[in-house]
């Protein structure tokens, strides 16, 4: 008999920013770091022989909880790697949402029904995982090891060991980020003695604490952001509002309206995601604008100016206007995210360190003092 313990990844980028990451490769958040602090403190006392995990970032990651403390090396493979999918990678699920809701709804309901361009149907996914944990557990009969892949994925997994057909997969629920299934499994039977087992997360570090998706009996989460290319022409009294709010705490500001609609104009033409209208459905909340090619040479994307409507400020969606920023940079071959804040902004820094920028430098100018605030984005 072979023991697996299969183990769900820590808090990635897609899960933060809200972004459909299949095979798209991602970092961990900061919130994933420390889940897997308090996954290594799970595994601490068990005794583990052998460690597989996904060759993608996010996994090889989180199985360092395991195989880093007990010496062990880390085995990889693709066959245990997310879902692909397709041409959804990296769009926002309020993308999809708005304009693909049918498949959307497929996807979450009954995946057999779910064809988009690319993607890797359910069965074959499914045979994919069960193929991958068989072949581990054959190779290792009588010995315990941990295996971390990716939410989907388990979740097919699941289906076929409790014989839930893909109709019916709101049978197997979703698991949180490092959720953690123990598997007995002995001439290619399985026993599960759990699964979706999160209990060494402190509320307070839960992805799933942090999100409602999952509660809820429906494919839309209003919380989710879609970005199209912001209409500086025929929106010019939008733009200008939401510059005038945010500049208002800087002496000096309110006079810049014709140098930010030249800039933006700028940006927008160099790029065509750089000036970036949020909405939530249709309805507008918030933007970003992106300028593209200052500090190209040295690799880091900077992020021009962003601003959220008063009606979504700390509600925890503004992170996704940095998802948005990480796809356009990332795209493009740059490593780091740079935003340069007024000390007097104490939003917006807050917001920088909450979500793992660092203070770099400063620059003062007309009296006013800036922080230089930057981020990795660099998969590695």
């Amino acid at each position: 008999m072979t023991t697996i313990y299969l183990i769900r990844h820590a808090e990635a980028e897609g899960n933060l920013y809200r972004r459909i990451h299949g095979q798209y490769d991602s970092l961990v958040t900061l919130r994933g770091t420390k889940q897997i602090a308090e996954l290594e403190k799970r595994f601490a006392p068990i005794e583990i022989d052998y460690v597989y995990s996904s060759d993608l970032l996010r996994a090889k990651a989180t199985a360092g909880a395991v195989y880093i403390q007990h010496g062990l090396e880390l085995s990889l493979t693709p066959q245990l790697r997310e879902v692909n999918m397709g041409v959804w990678e990296d769009l926002t699920w309020g993308e999809v949402e708005r304009f693909e809701p049918k498949q959307l709804e497929y996807f979450n309901n009954d995946p057999s029904l779910w064809k988009v361009d690319g993607c890797e149907d359910f069965d074959t996914l499914q045979k994919r995982m069960m193929t991958a944990i068989q072949d581990i557990a054959d190779k290792h009969d009588g010995k315990t090891v941990a295996v971390v892949s990716h939410g989907s994925a388990i979740r097919a997994f699941m289906c076929g060991v409790f014989n839930v057909s893909p109709r019916e997969i709101k049978r197997v629920p979703h698991c949180d980020n490092t959720a953690v299934a123990l598997l007995r499994i002995e001439n290619r039977q399985i026993t599960v003695d759990y699964h979706s087992d999160n209990s060494h997360v402190p509320e307070a570090l839960s992805t799933f604490a942090h999100q409602k998706w999952w509660r809820e009996n429906t494919t839309y989460d209003s919380s989710n952001l879609r970005f199209t290319p912001f209409d500086l022409q025929n929106d010019t009294g939008r733009y200008l509002t939401y510059r005038h709010e945010t500049m208002e705490i800087i002496p000096g500001a309110l006079n810049e309206s014709q140098h930010w609609l030249e800039n933006a104009g700028k940006h927008a033409q160099a790029h065509s995601r750089a000036v970036s209208q949020a909405l939530i459905y249709d309805t507008p909340a918030g933007m970003i604008e992106l300028d593209t090619k200052q500090a190209e040479a040295d690799k880091i994307g900077v992020i021009e100016f962003f601003y959220m409507e008063n009606a979504h400020r700390r509600t925890g969606i503004a992170v996704q206007l940095l998802g948005q920023a990480v796809s356009v940079y990332r795209s493009l071959g740059r490593e780091k995210l740079r935003m340069t804040v007024s000390e007097k902004n104490e939003q917006t820094l807050g917001f920088c360190l909450k979500y793992g920028f660092i203070k770099t430098g400063e620059i003062i100018e007309s009296s006013n003092k800036y922080d230089i605030m930057e981020m990795n984005i660099a998969l590695r």
